[in-house]
């Protein structure tokens, strides 16, 4: 009989998270971690594999049964990526499997809005205190799957331990959108947390940056006193578990005849 030999392999576009990756290690004694990035050149500064070629490489190094866990928060393009270059692979491995993105099905929501009020909730009172908007950041697309950041909101809108507004960088709401919200709610001061599994320098210079674009000076402009955070998700244990969770709940791919 054949060996068998079990890895994960933790993709995302451009940064890794090792606590994520000791978090699935820990559960899977005797099983190998790998990370790739979807980003060719985020991939060649970290010297890091990119997903289009990690596959062939732990076929050589022996892997037979490997588990993809992707970072990405919502089933945007980067996980299409992700997905794609999966099942052109399938032939490399006895067998593969598929992990979804944090928020993907209702049960998700849930499981992150619980999390958040474990872990982030938390985090603001004991830094800032009640009272405070807590600004939710995520990284935001064009894509339809952006929809999965106001579903989140909805979601948050029915919890009772604090005040919630889920932003983006890139997508819907957007910053100017969030400003507005924050108004209505009759907010004065803001929390920015961000809503991604780690915080790369283009995400930091965005987000808490000094320039006049970047959320935490947009919201100062508009008169909101603001207090930022820089954990990602990955930092946070909460989270950490819900990747792991999602990880070994990931479906076996079938090859197509």
């Amino acid at each position: 009989m054949d060996e068998v030999s079990r890895a994960y392999l933790l993709v995302s576009y451009g940064t890794a998270s090792e606590a994520v990756e000791g978090a699935i290690a820990e559960r899977h004694e005797g099983s190998r971690v790998f990370r790739a990035f979807t980003s060719r050149i985020e991939a060649k500064k970290a010297k890091v594999e990119h997903i289009s070629t990690v596959f062939s490489k732990m076929a050589e190094e022996g892997v037979t049964h490997l588990t993809v866990q992707t970072l990405d928060v919502i089933n945007g393009p980067e996980y299409e990526i992700v997905a794609d270059e999966v099942r052109r692979n399938l032939d490399l491995f006895a067998e593969v499997r598929l992990g979804t993105p944090l928020l993907t099905s209702e049960r998700d929501y849930r499981s992150a809005c619980s999390a958040v009020a474990k872990d982030i909730v938390p985090d603001v009172l004991e830094h800032v205190g009640e009272g405070t908007a807590i600004v939710l950041v995520g990284r935001g697309t064009d894509h339809y799957a952006n929809a999965s950041y106001c579903q989140l909101q909805e979601m948050l809108n029915l919890s009772d331990d604090a005040m919630f507004a889920v932003t983006t960088v890139e997508g819907f709401p957007s910053f100017a959108d969030t400003c507005k919200k924050l108004r209505r709610m009759g907010a004065t001061s803001a929390s920015v947390v961000p809503f991604i599994v780690d915080i790369s320098e283009e995400d930091s210079e965005e987000i808490v940056g000094d320039e006049e674009v970047s959320l935490r000076m947009t919201l100062k402009s508009e008169g909101f006193k603001v207090v930022c955070f820089t954990k990602g998700l990955g930092a946070r244990p909460t989270f950490q578990r819900l990747y792991a969770d999602h990880a070994d709940a990931a479906a076996v791919l079938k090859r197509e005849r």
